[in-house]
């Protein structure tokens, strides 16, 4: 599955392109290759941020899914958030 979507930029209201698709192996990858280090910097510990977490609870269970945001693109330029 993937379904287009747009978003608003929180910092400066932008309008951005971006897909919906389906929770990956990829996107937890994502998140503890990218993510999890600077979350705790911030001191983000939230079960709701942890992708490890996302991805077991919706395997755990037939009627959980779990979606992600792929694709960020800015509309004015084309160029990837």
């Amino acid at each position: 599955m993937q379904l287009q979507v747009q978003l608003i930029r929180g910092d400066d209201s932008t309008v951005v392109n971006a897909y919906l698709v389906e929770l990956a192996q990829k996107h937890v990858d994502d998140y503890l290759s990218l993510w999890k280090s600077r979350l705790n910097l911030h001191i983000q510990v939230d079960k709701f941020w942890d992708w490890e977490f996302k991805l077991r609870f919706i395997a755990s269970t037939s009627n959980r899914e779990g979606y992600a945001i792929a694709g960020v693109r800015s509309q004015e330029s084309g160029v990837r958030s």
